[in-house]
């Protein structure tokens, strides 16, 4: 179940990623004039225009998402090139110790030692291995 989520997750970043590029291509090349400030190139104009006649022009905003856009791209370079400092670095295999593996004494099931062999009926661990003593 756990990995069935995984790969949903995967494949739905790899959807939007496929969306976001599909988008800015689709920008590049759909119905570019010369309308943004400055006469600018810019990708669905009709639409843009219409908004922008809606709203008005204000060039304040241009402004702000310039710097919002700068703000994402030093985020990125933070993430990419950085990182927070909170790196993994190893992740090493679990110690097998050989000695009390096959010592014989026998164990609860929360990890207790026991004294000797169990006298309650129950599941035990001994040499590695479930007992069930009846």
């Amino acid at each position: 179940m756990k990995i069935r989520k995984k790969y949903r997750k995967f494949a739905d970043a790899v959807i939007l990623l496929a969306a976001a590029l599909l988008f800015t291509l689709l920008v590049k090349v759909v119905d570019v004039q010369p309308i943004g400030p400055q006469e600018t190139s810019v990708g669905f104009a009709k639409v843009n225009k219409a908004f922008a006649d809606l709203i008005g022009t204000n060039m304040l905003l241009y402004k702000l998402t310039q710097l919002l856009g700068y703000a994402a791209l030093a985020v990125v370079a933070f993430f990419g090139f950085g990182g927070s400092g909170e790196n993994t670095t190893a992740i090493s295999a679990p110690e097998s110790h050989a000695s009390t593996e096959l010592s014989g004494d026998y164990y609860t099931l929360d990890g207790r030692k026991l004294q000797g062999k169990p006298t309650q009926k129950g599941i035990y661990v001994r040499n590695g291995r479930k007992i069930i003593i009846k």
